[in-house]
Order: C-alpha cells, then structure tokens, then sequence
C-alpha cells in the first residue's frame, strides 16, 4: 500500500488521490468489514507525513491521516496507528535515502518501536 503520486494540490486531480488511497483506505476498509468483531489488535502502518507534511505529497498525507483517525475513533477496539518514518528497506530508501543520507528505522529496530506503539 506504499503508493506515491506526488505533485502540488493545484496539480492533483481526484484519480492522483484515489490511487494513492486505493490501497490503504480500500485495504482497511475491507479488512475492518471481515474481521471486526474479532478481538485482535490492530496495528496501522501510517505515515509520519500525516503529521508533518512532506512538499508534495499532500494526497499520501491525507491516505496517512485518514488511518489516523480512524484508529483514534477505534482506540476501545485496540487499533492503534503508527507514524512510521522512513525504513532502511522500502518506499523511500529506494528513492531518495541512499542519496540524501537521512535516517532510516532499521528493520531490527521496528520490533521495539511496535512495542512502545502498545505502551
């Protein structure tokens, strides 16, 4: 579901937010739809995009935050969101953090930081 389709908000059209939303929103829509009256916790792989912005990607912050919000209204039903910054394998890495020397989460590392998401 990590999908990008960057541009400024005077630039974007309506297709340029669905395909970015298609798979997260659509994905935990449909999965919310099957498995909601079971009692599991749910963990959401957000974005910290939806909290800081990023220049434009405005429609992958908005995917981001509606994830948000929808766990916050959830939080009884044990989901909770993370704001995943960038990964040492993914998304960004491939594009831009090789080049730019910025700190990605390592993959040893996700395991703690999901714990303190629970805490």
């Amino acid at each position: 579901a990590g999908e990008t389709r960057d541009g400024l908000v005077a630039n974007l059209k309506w297709r340029d937010y669905s395909k970015i939303g298609r798979g997260k929103v659509g994905g935990l829509r449909g999965l919310w739809r099957g498995v909601r009256e079971e009692k599991t916790k749910w963990v959401l792989f957000s974005s910290i995009a939806s909290m800081v912005g990023n220049t434009g990607q405005t429609n992958y912050a908005a995917v981001n935050g509606f994830m948000d919000g929808f766990a916050g209204g959830r939080r009884s039903d044990r989901v909770v969101s993370m704001n995943w910054g960038a990964w040492e394998v993914g998304m960004y890495e491939e594009k831009m953090g090789r080049r730019k020397g910025v700190g990605l989460i390592k993959r040893h590392e996700a395991g703690a930081l999901l714990e303190l998401g629970w805490s």
